[in-house]
């Protein structure tokens, strides 16, 4: 696959024997992060294309938070059965930094390729790479400094539950996690805000565009004291709590372990 660079945007191109994985793309489209440029379907003569807008971002040439930043994408990424890690693009060139969050933004690619080689093969040559970009983005020596991308991982797992353990008892530290799998894939949404608005649009907190029958503001989740609460938003297809479907204005406790269905997607509740 090649890359070319617009003025806002970078157009993905495929080379001879690829293809784009279609639930690969829905995947990445449902990654709950801002550190991940989505990709968007637009024509060209016709023809559809794979474009990754950047309007607004900047090349990265060092950043010191940038171990912790991809630490985060892969994470998600070994979380889909869909993506691979190799289908993060690691070539300096192709990524970006906001200045309004300092964060650094990746484009994930899920191309397939007829002649692929072992996806294990593929993943460790990644993983060497990514070492590579990160000692370079850092200024640090990688193996002295995580050991490897798993260490990494692993740090940035526990750096969490080490907060979680210094602010326990702290109601608003909790973090209600929404994990689905069925026909559209598997994918979660984390809410630790105090509003997280679900739907099919980028513009709420839970974005959902793999499936249409989503509406654009499906329903919100507040916390309040430490517990969360549903409200559907006149969604179409309807918010159901264990098999119930909200009423307008009927805004439904939520427990550790309940079952919510928005359209005919079906997401098991977490709190933690």
């Amino acid at each position: 696959m090649k890359f070319e660079r617009h003025e806002s945007y970078i157009l993905a191109v495929l080379e001879e024997k690829e293809r784009w994985s279609e639930l690969g793309l829905k995947a990445v489209c449902s990654l709950n992060t801002d550190k991940v440029i989505l990709p968007a379907k637009i024509y060209m003569n016709g023809e559809p294309q794979i474009i990754y807008p950047i309007d607004g971002l900047t090349s990265l040439s060092g950043y010191s938070s940038f171990a912790g930043d991809i630490a985060k994408v892969i994470a998600l990424v070994d979380n889909s059965e869909f993506l691979e890690r190799s289908y993060v693009q690691i070539s300096e060139q192709y990524i970006f930094g906001d200045s309004k969050d300092n964060t650094a933004k990746f484009f994930v690619a899920p191309v397939i390729r007829e002649d692929a080689k072992d996806k294990e093969c593929e993943n460790a040559t990644w993983g060497k790479q990514c070492e590579s970009v990160i000692e370079k983005m850092t200024g640090q020596e990688f193996s002295e400094t995580f050991g490897s991308i798993d260490h990494l991982l692993s740090g940035m797992n526990t750096e969490k539950s080490f907060d979680k353990l210094e602010d326990k008892g702290r109601d608003e530290n909790s973090e209600l996690v929404l994990r689905y799998q069925g026909d559209y894939g598997h994918f979660a949404l984390y809410d630790s805000a105090d509003i997280f608005r679900i739907g099919n649009s980028v513009d709420v907190e839970g974005t959902i565009t793999i499936n249409p029958s989503i509406s654009r503001l499906h329903c919100v989740i507040e916390r309040e004291d430490g517990e969360y609460f549903i409200e559907d938003a006149n969604s179409c297809n309807g918010t159901y709590m264990d098999g119930k479907r909200l009423q307008d204005g009927e805004k439904i406790h939520i427990k550790n372990g309940d079952k919510i269905k928005l359209s005919d997607m079906e997401f098991a509740v977490e709190i933690r």
